[in-house]
Order: C-alpha cells, then sequence, then structure tokens
C-alpha cells in the first residue's frame, strides 16, 4: 500500500518535527525546501511562492512516479485549496492518503507558534494563517 500522508499545521505548531518521525529526512517534502535549496540557507521571498508550490508538487509526484511506498507533504496546508493539489496526485497515482496536525498544546496559540517558528515568521503572518485555517 502506498501512501500519502499531509501535514497542515501553523508555523511553529511542530508540524516539521512530526513530519521527519513519520517520514524521515528523505520522504519528506517541503514547500520551505526552495528557499535553501541552493546555498543551504533559508531565505523567504513572497515573490517565488508560487514557482515554490509547483516545484514542491513536482517534487512528490516524481516520487509518486517512482512509486515511492510513503510521502510526506510538510506544508502549512490551512485551506482545501492548498491541499487539493496533492489529493489529486495521490488519486492519479494510488496513494491512500491521510492528514494529520500536530497535538502539541500550542499547535492553535499563534502567540506560541511565532516564538518557536525556526523559520522566523511574524506573528502577525501566523495569525492571518490561523484566521484563515479550514477545518475538514
Amino acid at each position: 500500500m502506498k501512501k500519502l500522508i499531509i501535514m497542515r499545521g501553523l508555523p511553529g505548531s511542530g508540524k516539521s518535527t512530526l513530519a521527519r518521525q513519520l517520514g524521515g529526512p528523505s520522504l519528506v517534502f517541503s514547500t520551505d525546501d526552495f528557499w535553501s535549496r541552493m546555498t543551504g540557507e533559508y531565505r523567504f521571498d513572497i515573490s517565488w511562492i508560487g514557482e515554490a508550490h509547483t516545484w514542491n508538487r513536482q517534487r512528490v509526484q516524481e516520487s509518486m512516479a517512482e512509486g515511492a511506498s510513503l510521502i510526506v507533504v510538510d506544508n502549512t496546508n490551512t485551506t482545501k485549496k492548498e491541499v487539493n493539489p496533492y489529493l489529486k496526485l495521490a488519486q492519479e497515482y494510488g496513494y491512500e492518503t491521510e492528514i494529520i496536525e500536530p497535538t502539541t498544546e500550542w499547535a492553535k496559540d499563534p502567540m506560541i507558534c511565532a516564538q518557536r517558528t525556526t523559520h522566523g515568521v511574524p506573528l502577525q503572518t501566523i495569525k492571518q494563517m490561523a484566521a484563515r485555517w479550514e477545518n475538514f
């Protein structure tokens, strides 16, 4: 059985830690990797966000085409619109899907998440992500 796990959670909520525990470093695909792939240093630039998401989806699709047994997508995935492209790929390639959120005590607390995020995401941005959160 081939499986796609889609992580979702605010920056700093613990989702990347959980993703690594579930999939190991080689099976986790994060759009954040786009900004550190050249130099190894994370330097976010919003003007590249569309290209970054396309790049990540292509990596996931390539792994599915190669028949990887487990793939973990580690993105914030705050809305159905963000998750749907991965669900479509899973259906196309015959992957069972599971959506997982971290269960840390602070997972839904923007203030604590802003203190814990490793990428320095500002509190206001995390609050905006929390405000657009869709339950599904």
